[in-house]
């Protein structure tokens, strides 16, 4: 069986995604949630203005493309789904535990799937819902509290 390159780099994705909450966890002992979301977004804006830059065809040609419609949907989802969802991220994380609000957060894929299904019509193989049930359950575990044991301690 040949895995297919995209699910190597979705991999690394998440991969990449998992050190940035050990990081995250670990700068938020010595600034404010506020201030990561701050200096991460101006990095974040210039990598973007750079890629943006060598890519100015398309973006061009996607602006004019942009109407009250796609500006408020652009607007909505930008403001609830990554405005707001970071703050709260940064807000939960700063006290609790990384491997914890991961997990919790990282659940979104079953989120993805029930409004993919609702609004894009798209199906779900019973491999994937075998999945997406694994998941619920793996998050659920990872949160059940068991403070009589301590498997990793030394």
């Amino acid at each position: 069986m040949i895995i297919q390159s995209y699910i190597w780099i979705a991999l690394f994705i998440s991969f990449l995604w998992g050190i940035g909450n050990v990081i995250h966890k670990h700068l938020l002992d010595d600034i404010s949630g506020l201030s990561l979301m701050l200096y991460s977004s101006i990095i974040y804006a210039v990598c973007i203005i750079a890629t943006a830059v060598y890519n100015k065809s398309i973006i061009i040609k996607d602006y004019k493309k942009i109407d009250l419609r796609i500006a408020s949907i652009l607007f909505f989802t930008t403001v609830l789904t990554t405005y707001f969802s970071n703050v709260l991220y940064f807000y939960i994380l700063k006290s609790h535990e990384t491997s914890i609000i991961s997990a919790l957060v990282y659940s979104s894929p079953v989120f993805t799937v029930i409004f993919a299904y609702l609004f894009l019509n798209e199906r779900l193989s019973l491999c994937g819902l075998i999945g997406i049930f694994m998941i619920i359950l793996g998050t659920i575990l990872i949160n059940v509290e068991n403070k009589d044991v301590e498997y990793f301690a030394y």
